[in-house]
């Protein structure tokens, strides 16, 4: 039974649901698959999330077309503590004390999950808080691999991600490989510990702008 509609992409609808049986909880996942353009997007995604499955990303239960097959329908592990801004928040509540390890443990996190990518030559391309996921111990998945390609796929003088969270190559159309996604971890990790991202500005044209010249938000001591 579907619980509620959750904020979802333009392209998708997300929704919590729960297994009448069990009571387990999921995420239900409603993707375009009307247009052949559309088909062959989700079949690169759901390829990978099933390549890639690991204790690092997001698990993939089962996908199958709605009954008019215009949307799939995927359903995904449910991450009860919702996705990184929320942890970047309580973080900002910690004592001093304990800012400096759970620091540590959640940049490892996140940069073992992009390593296990990596190691099997996918570049994430939109890595952001919004995309990794929390569970209720902590422990942290790597999700929504919608823009994730293999690094030897011709994807490289595109524009694709969150403007906000691009390496300056992205921007500037010059060629990407994981030291992309190895920007966009730096900037959630300088966000996690400052409570401020790297380029923060008065708007996303001025932030983009900061982010092709590097120039850092300047945080007092």
């Amino acid at each position: 039974r579907i619980i509620r509609q959750l904020p979802g992409g333009a392209q998708s609808k997300t929704y919590l649901v729960e297994l009448k049986a069990t009571r387990q909880q999921f995420i239900l996942k409603k993707v375009n698959y009307l247009e052949d353009v559309d088909r062959a997007k989700v079949d690169v995604e759901v390829e990978l999330m099933r390549s890639l499955d690991s204790d690092f990303t997001v698990h993939l239960v089962c996908t199958f077309p709605d009954p008019m097959e215009v949307e799939l329908c995927m359903i995904l592990e449910y991450c009860v503590r919702g996705d990184f801004r929320n942890l970047i928040d309580e973080f900002q509540q910690l004592p001093e004390s304990e800012k400096l390890m759970r620091g540590w443990e959640y940049t490892a996190q996140i940069t073992r999950a992009l390593d296990h990518l990596h190691s099997h030559n996918v570049m994430h391309r939109d890595l952001k808080p919004a995309n990794i996921l929390v569970n209720q111990d902590g422990t942290i998945r790597l999700g929504d691999f919608g823009l994730a390609r293999e690094m030897n796929d011709d994807y490289y003088l595109t524009i694709a991600g969150t403007k906000v969270y691009m390496a300056p190559e992205v921007h500037l159309l010059k060629r990407m490989d994981k030291s992309s996604d190895i920007f966009s971890l730096g900037a959630i990790i300088f966000q996690l510990i400052t409570g401020h991202h790297p380029y923060e500005a008065d708007s996303e044209e001025a932030m983009i702008d900061k982010i092709k010249k590097n120039q850092v938000l300047q945080v007092p001591d």
